[in-house]
């Protein structure tokens, strides 16, 4: 069972995993000031707003109910829409070459069994 927590409130509210949280994390950054700046969580703002409208670009359908976000150039977060007011980020990668290696196939299997048998629930104030 994947616990899931709301990350961002949008058109479509973000929830994410510990795993995606840990992904999310490794992007953080200091600006000049020391102040913590992330470049994931602002993209991810930004497609929350707007709906994670799948473009084929940033958010593609990978089969079986099961979409991926681009992050940045190698990094992708793997989940699934939950209802029309939600996306549910189970998993990642990182995506070094065009075509998807065993190790990545099988991460998305697993994020569309995990919907397909709802193998989720939501942590306490998520």
């Amino acid at each position: 069972m994947i616990k899931v927590k709301r990350f961002l409130k949008g058109t479509k509210d973000l929830y994410i995993s510990e795993k995606v949280f840990g992904f999310i994390r490794s992007y953080e950054k200091k600006d000049r000031d020391g102040r913590p700046v992330n470049e994931v969580v602002y993209k991810l703002d930004y497609l929350a707003r707007g709906g994670f409208v799948v473009d084929n670009k940033i958010i593609k359908h990978e089969g079986d109910g099961v979409f991926r976000i681009r992050v940045q150039d190698i990094g992708r977060i793997i989940g699934f829409y939950e209802g029309t007011d939600r996306f549910i980020a189970v998993n990642w990668y990182y995506k070094k070459t065009q075509k998807l290696n065993r190790s990545q196939r099988r991460i998305i299997k697993q994020a569309a069994e995990t919907k397909k048998f709802n193998q989720w629930i939501y942590e306490i104030g998520g």
